[in-house]
């Protein structure tokens, strides 16, 4: 059985992650049912975890664990699925501070394979940090922007506002809290994950469905910031309900150079 070693190249790092799924899934069927129902996933996860990784977390067609050097190995068990297009497109945005950092992304025969740096959860953030509302605030702007239902412009001095007043209940507070999420550099902060976060929406909007919530944004530690967190817009698009058939991550990919 091959072991996941600290200083492991990223190629390196997701064939050898590869391997081991192969090792277990080459017996077994997967269904469209969550991984973490189906009866072959548990004897992956003890095989993952012999390995060196610890399970993060599961979604409906992936799981996430981290290396013992601290890096997140995202496996997708279904190849077409939107988490691949999504860091397809994260890869390509070279620079953008918002969005997942992708180091490497692999499709494999069975599955595909996505490496990235290992965020705090957003999910219960509150509970360890006096910023709260500049959380909130964050987390506002990305959920308007991708369920902005009635399709009317939105600006980043509404999404403060409701911000506020999901905390103050009386006006001159929700003033108070507007000026405090204005002050310094807390405010173009605030403007560049709304750009951001309109780039994606543009980019797939017509092809997706958006699913924002509290387990598709976390968190990146980053001292240079008013609050010394950065949200990470990190699983935003679904094939779900998008009325088309599914769409290719190499469909994405030509998208995106040509």
């Amino acid at each position: 059985m091959s072991y996941i070693t600290d200083g492991m190249s990223i190629n390196t790092l997701m064939s050898a992650v590869n391997g081991l799924v192969m090792e277990v899934l080459a017996e077994h069927t997967v269904d469209d049912c969550g991984i973490s129902n189906q009866a072959w996933f548990y004897d992956l996860n003890e095989t993952l975890e012999n390995a060196g990784l610890q399970l993060l977390g599961t979604g409906h067609f992936a799981a996430t664990y981290r290396t013992p050097d601290g890096l997140a190995v995202k496996i997708g068990f279904k190849r077409e699925d939107s988490g691949a297009s999504y860091a397809a497109y994260c890869r390509s945005m070279v620079g953008n501070k918002c969005t997942s950092k992708v180091l490497g992304i692999r499709r494999f025969e069975l599955v595909y394979i996505v490496v990235m740096p290992c965020y705090d959860t957003y999910r219960g953030a509150p509970e360890r940090t006096v910023n709260v509302l500049h959380l909130r605030a964050m987390y506002v702007i990305v959920y308007k922007t991708f369920h902005n239902y009635d399709e009317v412009a939105i600006t980043v001095d509404q999404c403060i506002k409701s911000a506020c007043v999901s905390f103050a209940n009386t006006p001159k507070v929700v003033e108070e809290y507007k000026e405090c999420l204005t002050r310094g550099t807390f405010r173009a902060e605030l403007e560049e994950l709304f750009k951001e976060a309109q780039e994606v929406h543009r980019f797939f909007n017509g092809i997706a469905s958006f699913d924002i919530h509290e387990g598709n944004v976390m968190l990146e530690h980053d001292l240079n910031t008013a609050t010394g967190y950065r949200m990470i817009i990190t699983d935003p698009v679904s094939w779900s309900n998008c009325g088309e058939d599914e769409i290719s991550v190499d469909y994405i990919a030509s998208s995106l150079i040509g």
